[in-house]
């Protein structure tokens, strides 16, 4: 029997024919983007084996590394190293630049910091030896008006050298007072300081000990304004002996500070 339909017998199918087409197609879009296969043996998208690569690289770079099989790896890293130094210096220097600056050599600004600090030492040193020969000076002074039997050396400390002083006259009613110097290694930046000798109470009227204990008191309060006034130790001494009275009062403080008040009105 024959076809109904011959016609539609000879048509060939359009819709199998366009479907084979577009998977030939198919294949070789994705044989060109296909990429190489990576260390698991899977084909990478192009596009992202690049990157892929890099960090197995890496990473196999760094094993390599560390079992000793790449010896090369340090190098490499030295020499990156070496020049992002020289980027960033030479950043800096192009920042100063433009800014209108100069920068110092290393070299330079040792020798500048060095230069400096010899500076100040020398002028640390001369403000010393200033200061060691004018003290040196005051207290020559003192033996040479008080003579060394009435001021003489009495002991040398770690920080002060005390020197012995005696009053031949009579001082609150009493001949002979002895009395101890004591003068700080940094006269003149610290005052001197008086201590009364404990042989001055023997046989003596009872309140002697506290007139002697309120005069020293009194007097190493008054000896940092006598200092600040530039009056050497000698001129100090003579306060302390013509002010005596004066002194071992019990409310110097504040008749110093009321004469103070007063004379200030009067320059």
């Amino acid at each position: 029997m024959s076809d109904p339909n011959p016609s539609m017998s000879a048509v060939p199918d359009s819709s199998g024919a366009s479907s084979n087409q577009e998977r030939r197609n198919n294949r070789r879009h994705f044989s060109k983007n296909r990429g190489p296969k990576n260390h698991t043996g899977k084909h990478q998208n192009k596009n992202k084996a690049s990157g892929n690569e890099k960090s197995y690289n890496n990473q196999k770079e760094s094993r390599d590394e560390k079992s000793g099989n790449n010896k090369s790896g340090p190098v490499k890293r030295e020499k990156n190293q070496r020049l992002d130094s020289e980027k960033k210096s030479q950043k800096k220097d192009n920042e100063r630049h433009n800014a209108g600056g100069k920068r110092r050599s290393p070299s330079k600004k040792n020798k500048d910091d060095k230069k400096e600090e010899k500076v100040f030492k020398l002028s640390v040193d001369k403000n010393k030896m200033e200061l060691s020969v004018r003290r040196d000076n005051e207290i020559a002074q003192c033996v040479h008006v008080l003579s060394d039997r009435n001021f003489r050396l009495f002991k040398r400390g770690q920080y002060v050298t005390s020197y012995g002083f005696t009053r031949n006259q009579k001082l609150l009613g009493v001949p002979n007072c002895k009395f101890i110097i004591n003068v700080p290694l940094d006269y003149p930046k610290s005052p001197i300081k008086i201590q009364y000798g404990k042989s001055n109470v023997q046989q003596q009227p009872a309140n002697l000990e506290d007139k002697l204990d309120r005069l020293t008191k009194n007097f190493n309060f008054k000896s940092s304004q006598l200092l600040s006034q530039g009056e050497p130790i000698i001129s100090q001494l003579n306060y302390f002996v013509e002010k005596a009275e004066f002194l071992s009062q019990p409310g110097y403080k504040l008749i110093d500070k009321r004469e103070k008040s007063f004379l200030s009105k009067f320059t």
